[in-house]
């Protein structure tokens, strides 16, 4: 039986911070990932906050940054109402710009950094069972012939991902705090952008109809482009069907769209929002996706798997040494950042949020510090919108006009 420190589950990019982190403190750390890479997942416009880590780790090297869109900020449209927002104008200090990603490109990336650093990757390979004892855990996993062998760590961490494999494995399902809704997307070339267009910006647009309806444009590039819809689960009719209907309301999305080759038959995800009865136990934790997703509104994903990552990793590190941990307060530091997004994406359906982003005069200082936030520092304490978040949200909005 092959024995190892660490078994890190998922080569996404918590599974490659993670084990990029754990070889740098002279950790074994076994990757396995049941895919072949490089493969497709959503989830492509990046946050800055995240840049401090992958510098931090010595991962940036890695990336090919020429394969990716420079992001600068956000556009925010609803109807003839327009909202900029400017990274570079928030008030924590940190890095401003970050990229937009094709995940299959950056993923990669990111796992080639950690092979370099001495991790191993297992391909192709699948996790079918996880027995925990006193002194170890033994994994056994299938290889895609399924082959199976049984590896042997002192800790696991799951960053499986939409694929949840602890979560599942010891049933750990808690229903998720935010309301069921459909993503529904496809890649498209040769779109057609006019004068106004941003590349440097992702574009996040509001159905004037149904505010609780939205869409994303990440461009890539080459005129290439990410186009998605968010709409409520229940929503009635084909993937194409509901897609089509909604860019069809976007004059300038359709526009744009109408002579654009689509690179895939559009492809959903329903029920993405996800939580857990716990994050942690004795020898494993989760990460990112694998234990609590909430919404792709303000694209919080990576930057949340990359920063449980990092920090469990440290905490994982402690366990090894045989030094003492605080599980606890790791938790409870990732799940203050969770929190806060958690309260933005609820005010962004209940209208609050959007009032406060298209309000005609905003107050500059708390502007700045929400553009903090929607550049991923909610972890800073001088923010005073990470405290209390919900409440100043709706605070807020009442002061500001309807729209």
């Amino acid at each position: 039986m092959n024995k190892v420190d660490v078994i890190v589950i998922g080569a996404g990019p918590a599974g490659a911070v993670a084990a990029c982190s754990l070889v740098h403190k002279k950790h074994s750390v076994l990757v396995i990932e049941k895919s072949q890479f490089p493969r497709f997942v959503i989830g492509e416009s990046l946050l800055p906050q995240c840049m401090n880590t992958l510098d931090e780790l010595g991962m940036l090297p890695f990336v090919r940054e020429e394969n990716y869109q420079t992001k600068v900020g956000a556009h925010f449209t609803c109807g003839e109402k327009i909202t900029e927002i400017d990274f570079s104008h928030k008030s924590t200090a940190g890095p401003s710009k970050t990229w937009q990603v094709k995940r299959a490109e950056f993923d990669q990336d990111l796992v080639k950094a950690a092979e370099h650093f001495g991790a191993e990757v297992l391909w192709g390979t699948a996790v079918k069972s996880v027995d925990f004892f006193d002194d170890r855990v033994e994994v056994e996993v299938h290889d895609e012939l399924g082959k199976a062998e049984t590896v042997s760590c002192s800790f696991v961490m799951d960053a499986s991902g939409y694929g949840r494999v602890l979560h599942k494995l010891l049933d750990l399902e808690q229903a998720a705090c935010l309301a069921d809704r459909k993503a529904i997307f496809a890649h498209f070339k040769n779109e057609q952008r006019d004068h106004d267009y941003q590349t440097t910006t992702i574009q996040i647009g509001i159905n004037r109809h149904q505010k609780d309806v939205w869409y994303w444009g990440i461009p890539f590039p080459g005129n290439n482009v990410s186009v998605g819809v968010i709409c409520p689960a229940e929503e009635s009719g084909s993937d194409e069907a509901i897609f089509a209907k909604y860019i069809s309301e976007e004059p300038a999305l359709a526009k744009r769209l109408a002579k654009a080759e689509s690179l895939f038959e559009v492809k959903s995800i329903q029920a993405y929002s996800a939580s857990v009865k716990q994050l942690y136990g004795d020898r494993f934790v989760l990460l990112g996706n694998a234990g609590e997703f909430l919404d792709p509104v303000f694209s919080s994903g990576v930057t949340l798997a990359i920063e449980s990552a990092n920090s469990a990793a440290t905490e994982v590190d402690k366990f090894l040494k045989n030094e003492k941990v605080d599980w606890q307060a790791w938790e409870a530091g990732y799940l203050k950042g969770v929190s806060v997004f958690k309260a933005f994406v609820e005010e962004w359906y209940s209208g609050d949020f959007q009032k406060i982003l298209f309000h005609k005069k905003p107050h500059e200082e708390f502007k700045k510090h929400i553009i903090s936030i929607l550049a991923g520092y909610v972890w800073d304490p001088a923010n005073p919108f990470n405290r209390d978040s919900k409440r100043k949200i709706k605070s807020l909005a009442s002061v500001c006009d309807e729209f």
